[in-house]
Protein backbone atom coordinates (compact mmCIF):
# COMPACT_ATOMS: atom_id res chain seq x y z
CA UNK A 1 0.00 0.00 0.00
CA UNK A 2 1.04 3.63 -1.10
CA UNK A 3 1.47 6.36 1.90
CA UNK A 4 -1.57 8.52 -0.19
CA UNK A 5 -3.55 5.47 -0.08
CA UNK A 6 -2.62 5.11 3.26
CA UNK A 7 -3.36 8.85 4.08
CA UNK A 8 -6.65 8.96 2.43
CA UNK A 9 -7.96 6.16 4.68
CA UNK A 10 -6.87 7.44 7.69
CA UNK A 11 -8.67 11.15 7.31
CA UNK A 12 -11.88 9.23 5.42
CA UNK A 13 -11.87 7.61 8.96
CA UNK A 14 -13.90 8.71 12.15
CA UNK A 15 -10.92 8.36 14.59
CA UNK A 16 -8.75 11.12 15.53
CA UNK A 17 -4.96 10.70 13.19
CA UNK A 18 -3.17 11.00 16.49
CA UNK A 19 -4.62 7.98 17.91
CA UNK A 20 -3.19 4.62 16.95
CA UNK A 21 -6.24 2.83 18.37
CA UNK A 22 -8.31 4.21 16.10
CA UNK A 23 -5.17 3.89 13.32
CA UNK A 24 -5.14 0.33 13.90
CA UNK A 25 -8.84 -0.10 13.70
CA UNK A 26 -8.74 1.76 10.60
CA UNK A 27 -6.22 -0.75 9.39
CA UNK A 28 -7.54 -3.47 10.67
CA UNK A 29 -10.69 -2.95 8.49
CA UNK A 30 -8.02 -2.26 5.38
CA UNK A 31 -6.38 -5.44 5.82
CA UNK A 32 -3.47 -4.46 6.92
CA UNK A 33 -1.06 -5.42 9.71
CA UNK A 34 -0.22 -2.38 11.92
CA UNK A 35 3.08 -4.61 13.11
CA UNK A 36 4.33 -4.43 9.59
CA UNK A 37 2.68 -1.26 8.56
CA UNK A 38 5.94 0.37 8.00
CA UNK A 39 7.24 -2.92 5.97
CA UNK A 40 4.18 -2.71 3.64
CA UNK A 41 4.08 1.11 2.66
CA UNK A 42 5.85 2.06 -0.69
CA UNK A 43 7.13 5.33 -1.36
CA UNK A 44 3.93 7.23 -3.64
CA UNK A 45 6.45 9.09 -5.68
CA UNK A 46 9.33 8.21 -8.06
CA UNK A 47 11.41 10.33 -6.13
CA UNK A 48 10.46 11.98 -2.80
CA UNK A 49 7.78 11.39 0.02
CA UNK A 50 7.35 13.44 2.93
CA UNK A 51 5.01 13.56 6.00
CA UNK A 52 4.48 13.80 9.58
CA UNK A 53 4.40 10.86 11.85
CA UNK A 54 3.38 10.56 15.43
CA UNK A 55 3.21 7.51 18.13
CA UNK A 56 1.21 8.13 20.74
CA UNK A 57 1.00 4.42 22.56
CA UNK A 58 4.21 2.14 23.65
CA UNK A 59 2.61 -0.60 20.68
CA UNK A 60 5.58 -2.23 19.35
CA UNK A 61 6.99 -1.24 15.98
CA UNK A 62 8.38 -4.29 14.48
CA UNK A 63 12.04 -4.23 12.99
CA UNK A 64 12.04 -3.67 9.46
CA UNK A 65 13.52 -2.55 6.46
CA UNK A 66 12.86 -0.77 3.16
CA UNK A 67 14.30 -0.70 -0.58
CA UNK A 68 14.60 3.73 -0.08
CA UNK A 69 16.66 5.69 1.97
CA UNK A 70 15.05 7.17 4.92
CA UNK A 71 15.46 10.19 6.99
CA UNK A 72 13.63 10.68 10.26
CA UNK A 73 13.96 14.58 11.99
CA UNK A 74 12.61 13.91 15.73
CA UNK A 75 10.39 16.69 16.99
CA UNK A 76 9.71 15.18 20.12
CA UNK A 77 11.01 12.04 21.50
CA UNK A 78 10.72 11.73 24.99
CA UNK A 79 12.29 8.04 26.28
CA UNK A 80 12.34 6.43 23.18
CA UNK A 81 15.22 4.63 21.67
CA UNK A 82 16.20 3.61 18.67
CA UNK A 83 17.36 0.45 17.17
CA UNK A 84 19.74 0.99 13.58
CA UNK A 85 21.04 -2.22 12.63
CA UNK A 86 22.76 -3.67 15.81
CA UNK A 87 22.89 -0.45 17.44
CA UNK A 88 20.45 1.24 19.66
CA UNK A 89 20.71 5.13 20.14
CA UNK A 90 18.56 7.04 22.97
CA UNK A 91 16.78 9.62 21.30
CA UNK A 92 17.21 13.41 21.45
CA UNK A 93 14.95 16.10 20.34
CA UNK A 94 16.41 17.59 17.02
CA UNK A 95 18.09 14.27 16.08
CA UNK A 96 18.14 12.90 12.78
CA UNK A 97 18.04 9.72 11.82
CA UNK A 98 20.20 8.22 8.37
CA UNK A 99 18.67 4.94 7.06
CA UNK A 100 20.19 3.59 3.91
CA UNK A 101 18.31 0.91 1.85
CA UNK A 102 18.30 -2.74 3.81
CA UNK A 103 19.40 -1.78 7.11
CA UNK A 104 16.90 -3.18 10.03
CA UNK A 105 15.44 -0.53 12.29
CA UNK A 106 12.60 0.20 14.29
CA UNK A 107 11.87 2.45 17.07
CA UNK A 108 12.13 1.16 20.59
CA UNK A 109 9.12 2.47 23.34
CA UNK A 110 8.85 3.09 27.00
CA UNK A 111 6.14 0.99 29.01
CA UNK A 112 4.24 4.21 29.00
CA UNK A 113 4.65 7.11 27.08
CA UNK A 114 4.30 10.44 28.99
CA UNK A 115 4.66 12.19 25.34
CA UNK A 116 3.81 11.58 21.66
CA UNK A 117 6.69 10.13 19.77
CA UNK A 118 6.39 13.34 17.09
CA UNK A 119 9.07 13.31 13.83
CA UNK A 120 9.02 14.03 10.22
CA UNK A 121 9.85 11.62 7.63
CA UNK A 122 11.32 11.75 4.31
CA UNK A 123 11.78 8.99 1.91
CA UNK A 124 14.19 9.01 -1.21
CA UNK A 125 14.05 6.54 -4.01
CA UNK A 126 17.97 5.23 -4.35
CA UNK A 127 18.08 6.21 -7.89
CA UNK A 128 18.24 9.68 -6.89
CA UNK A 129 20.68 9.63 -4.59
CA UNK A 130 22.69 7.40 -6.83
CA UNK A 131 22.31 10.60 -9.30
CA UNK A 132 23.24 12.96 -6.80
CA UNK A 133 26.57 10.88 -6.16
CA UNK A 134 27.18 10.77 -9.85
CA UNK A 135 26.47 14.79 -10.63
CA UNK A 136 28.06 15.98 -7.05
CA UNK A 137 30.73 13.68 -5.44
CA UNK A 138 31.42 15.61 -2.89
CA UNK A 139 28.01 15.16 -1.33
CA UNK A 140 29.19 12.17 1.16
CA UNK A 141 25.98 10.86 2.01
CA UNK A 142 24.79 10.38 -1.42
CA UNK A 143 27.44 7.10 -1.38
CA UNK A 144 26.46 4.84 0.99
CA UNK A 145 29.43 2.53 0.76
CA UNK A 146 31.03 5.22 2.45
CA UNK A 147 28.46 6.17 4.54
CA UNK A 148 28.22 4.33 8.25
CA UNK A 149 27.09 7.46 10.54
CA UNK A 150 23.27 6.49 11.43
CA UNK A 151 22.48 9.34 13.65
CA UNK A 152 23.35 12.65 13.70
CA UNK A 153 22.61 14.76 16.48
CA UNK A 154 22.12 18.78 16.11
CA UNK A 155 20.43 20.19 19.56
CA UNK A 156 22.38 23.19 20.48
CA UNK A 157 24.44 22.65 16.76
CA UNK A 158 24.55 25.73 14.51
CA UNK A 159 22.47 22.97 12.12
CA UNK A 160 19.28 22.36 14.18
CA UNK A 161 17.48 25.38 12.78
CA UNK A 162 18.20 24.61 9.41
CA UNK A 163 18.04 21.20 9.30
CA UNK A 164 14.38 21.56 11.04
CA UNK A 165 13.30 24.22 8.47
CA UNK A 166 14.45 22.18 6.05
CA UNK A 167 12.58 18.90 6.63
CA UNK A 168 9.73 21.04 8.25
CA UNK A 169 9.19 22.58 3.99
CA UNK A 170 9.22 19.81 2.34
CA UNK A 171 6.53 18.03 4.81
CA UNK A 172 4.06 21.78 4.16
CA UNK A 173 5.05 21.39 0.52
CA UNK A 174 3.76 17.34 0.23
CA UNK A 175 0.43 18.62 2.37
CA UNK A 176 -0.36 21.73 0.74
CA UNK A 177 0.02 19.87 -3.15
CA UNK A 178 -0.05 23.54 -4.47
CA UNK A 179 0.88 24.15 -8.15
CA UNK A 180 4.69 22.88 -8.38
CA UNK A 181 4.86 20.98 -5.52
CA UNK A 182 6.83 17.86 -6.84
CA UNK A 183 9.75 19.91 -7.78
CA UNK A 184 9.44 22.64 -4.65
CA UNK A 185 10.01 19.01 -3.04
CA UNK A 186 12.59 17.86 -5.29
CA UNK A 187 14.18 20.61 -4.80
CA UNK A 188 14.16 21.26 -1.18
CA UNK A 189 15.64 17.50 -0.82
CA UNK A 190 18.46 18.18 -3.08
CA UNK A 191 19.19 21.35 0.06
CA UNK A 192 18.53 18.92 2.80
CA UNK A 193 20.98 15.97 1.56
CA UNK A 194 23.51 19.18 1.31
CA UNK A 195 22.91 20.37 4.53
CA UNK A 196 22.95 16.67 6.04
CA UNK A 197 26.18 16.33 4.45
CA UNK A 198 27.92 19.80 5.47
CA UNK A 199 26.53 18.48 9.32
CA UNK A 200 27.69 15.02 9.33
CA UNK A 201 31.37 16.14 8.45
CA UNK A 202 31.30 18.64 11.50
CA UNK A 203 29.24 17.00 14.01
CA UNK A 204 30.21 13.59 16.45
CA UNK A 205 28.84 10.40 15.72
CA UNK A 206 26.50 9.80 19.54
CA UNK A 207 27.35 6.95 21.43
CA UNK A 208 24.90 4.30 20.57
CA UNK A 209 23.95 2.10 23.86
CA UNK A 210 25.81 -0.49 25.00
CA UNK A 211 25.13 -2.12 28.42
CA UNK A 212 21.84 -4.46 28.66
CA UNK A 213 20.76 -7.75 27.84
CA UNK A 214 19.06 -6.86 24.84
CA UNK A 215 22.16 -4.94 23.02
CA UNK A 216 24.15 -8.69 23.48
CA UNK A 217 21.10 -10.19 22.13
CA UNK A 218 21.00 -8.26 19.45
CA UNK A 219 24.59 -8.28 18.60
CA UNK A 220 24.35 -12.31 19.27
CA UNK A 221 21.69 -12.30 16.28
CA UNK A 222 23.77 -9.95 14.05
CA UNK A 223 27.02 -11.85 14.32
CA UNK A 224 25.04 -15.40 13.83
CA UNK A 225 21.81 -14.91 11.90
CA UNK A 226 23.34 -16.80 8.89
CA UNK A 227 23.88 -20.03 11.34
CA UNK A 228 21.63 -22.32 12.58
CA UNK A 229 20.47 -20.21 15.74
CA UNK A 230 17.76 -21.18 18.18
CA UNK A 231 16.45 -19.57 21.74
CA UNK A 232 17.82 -22.58 23.34
CA UNK A 233 21.59 -21.32 21.98
CA UNK A 234 21.12 -17.44 22.54
CA UNK A 235 20.02 -18.57 25.98
CA UNK A 236 23.32 -20.79 26.63
CA UNK A 237 25.62 -18.33 24.95
CA UNK A 238 24.04 -15.31 26.67
CA UNK A 239 23.95 -17.38 30.22
CA UNK A 240 20.62 -16.08 30.80
CA UNK A 241 16.99 -18.18 30.60
CA UNK A 242 14.87 -18.52 27.79
CA UNK A 243 11.81 -16.73 29.13
CA UNK A 244 14.52 -14.12 30.00
CA UNK A 245 14.83 -13.50 26.30
CA UNK A 246 11.75 -14.07 25.38
CA UNK A 247 10.19 -12.14 27.41
CA UNK A 248 12.78 -8.96 26.30
CA UNK A 249 12.40 -9.65 23.31
CA UNK A 250 8.28 -9.49 23.20
CA UNK A 251 7.97 -6.14 26.11
CA UNK A 252 10.83 -3.80 23.42
CA UNK A 253 9.64 -5.43 19.86
CA UNK A 254 6.22 -7.39 20.29
CA UNK A 255 7.57 -10.16 18.78
CA UNK A 256 9.14 -13.19 19.69
CA UNK A 257 13.00 -14.38 18.89
CA UNK A 258 11.87 -16.51 16.33
CA UNK A 259 10.28 -13.70 14.50
CA UNK A 260 12.85 -11.28 15.00
CA UNK A 261 15.61 -13.83 13.69
CA UNK A 262 13.11 -14.03 10.73
CA UNK A 263 12.99 -10.40 10.10
CA UNK A 264 16.82 -10.12 10.27
CA UNK A 265 17.12 -12.97 8.00
CA UNK A 266 14.66 -11.63 5.36
CA UNK A 267 16.08 -7.59 5.50
CA UNK A 268 19.43 -9.32 4.76
CA UNK A 269 18.07 -11.15 1.98
CA UNK A 270 16.08 -7.97 0.25
CA UNK A 271 19.44 -6.34 0.77
CA UNK A 272 20.87 -8.78 -1.71
CA UNK A 273 18.21 -9.18 -3.93
CA UNK A 274 18.15 -5.04 -4.17
CA UNK A 275 22.03 -5.45 -5.30
CA UNK A 276 21.19 -7.27 -7.62
CA UNK A 277 22.22 -11.10 -6.34
CA UNK A 278 20.55 -14.33 -7.76
CA UNK A 279 17.66 -15.86 -6.39
CA UNK A 280 18.80 -19.62 -6.06
CA UNK A 281 21.42 -18.62 -3.17
CA UNK A 282 20.05 -15.55 -1.51
CA UNK A 283 17.78 -17.89 0.98
CA UNK A 284 20.95 -19.99 2.42
CA UNK A 285 23.16 -17.45 2.61
CA UNK A 286 21.17 -15.33 5.08
CA UNK A 287 20.34 -18.56 7.28
CA UNK A 288 17.00 -20.16 6.23
CA UNK A 289 17.87 -23.82 5.71
CA UNK A 290 16.45 -24.31 1.93
CA UNK A 291 15.49 -22.18 -0.62
CA UNK A 292 11.50 -23.18 0.17
CA UNK A 293 12.01 -21.99 3.16
CA UNK A 294 12.98 -18.86 2.42
CA UNK A 295 10.46 -18.74 -0.12
CA UNK A 296 7.46 -19.61 2.73
CA UNK A 297 8.62 -16.54 4.86
CA UNK A 298 9.60 -14.03 2.07
CA UNK A 299 5.64 -14.51 0.49
CA UNK A 300 4.35 -14.62 4.45
CA UNK A 301 6.37 -11.25 5.66
CA UNK A 302 5.60 -9.07 2.53
CA UNK A 303 2.78 -10.74 0.39
CA UNK A 304 4.83 -11.45 -3.05
CA UNK A 305 7.10 -13.70 -3.98
CA UNK A 306 10.55 -13.04 -3.85
CA UNK A 307 10.94 -13.41 -8.18
CA UNK A 308 8.26 -10.74 -7.65
CA UNK A 309 9.87 -8.46 -5.81
CA UNK A 310 12.86 -8.64 -7.74
CA UNK A 311 10.81 -7.81 -10.70
CA UNK A 312 9.49 -4.69 -8.87
CA UNK A 313 12.51 -3.45 -8.22
CA UNK A 314 14.01 -3.87 -11.74
CA UNK A 315 10.89 -2.05 -12.84
CA UNK A 316 11.65 0.83 -10.28
CA UNK A 317 15.09 1.25 -11.30
CA UNK A 318 14.39 0.79 -15.53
Amino acid sequence: MKLTELMEKIHCSQGSVEDMLALKETLDRAGISLENIYQELEMSSAYVDSHRDVSTTSTPIAPHSHSFFEFIYCSSCEDVEYLLGGQRYKLQRGDVILIPPGISHCPLFPETMKRAYERIVVWVNESLINDFANRWPEIEYADRERHRQYLLRTAGSPWEDHLHEAFARGCRESELRQSGWEAALYGNTTYLLILLNRALSQQRQPVHERSGLLDELLGYVEGHYRERITLTTAARQLLVSESSITHLIRRRMGISFYQYVTKRRLSAAKKLIDEGEALSGVGERCGFCDHSAFYRAFRREYGIAPSEYKSLQNKRRA
